[in-house]
């Protein structure tokens, strides 16, 4: 059972972090520009579908592509949604090392090595 106390005080302890932290204010920023959280919101679900249709192996549509990439330029224009992604990626960096940890200190007894 240690390793899951552990694992909570690990959640209780990122919930606490500094990355975390930012990111809820960036969160509350985003939230107060009604028209930053829609075009936000919406590159979100757009990036997400992206993605899907790229898992699937199927063609991503040139109009799409160029679609999300028009409204990346005008959301990296506007500050408030920039410091969100920033603390976004900043957060992700955070959980990505932490896997990585996890991951290295069992990857002996692992037959295929992940690539984290």
């Amino acid at each position: 059972m240690l390793v899951y106390d552990l694992a909570r005080q690990l959640a209780k302890e990122i919930g606490e972090s500094e990355e975390y932290r930012l990111l809820l204010k960036a969160k509350e920023r985003i939230n107060q520009n009604e028209a930053a959280r829609v075009m936000l919101e919406d590159f979100q679900k757009q990036q997400l579908e992206l993605q899907q249709t790229i898992i699937k192996g199927e063609a991503v549509p040139e109009d799409k592509a160029r679609q999300l990439e028009e409204l990346n330029k005008i959301l990296a224009a506007n500050p408030s949604i920039t410091e969100y992604r920033v603390a976004e990626l900043r957060l992700v960096r955070l959980m990505g090392d932490v896997e990585k940890i996890l991951w290295d200190s069992v990857q002996d007894a692992l037959m295929v090595k992940p690539e984290v």
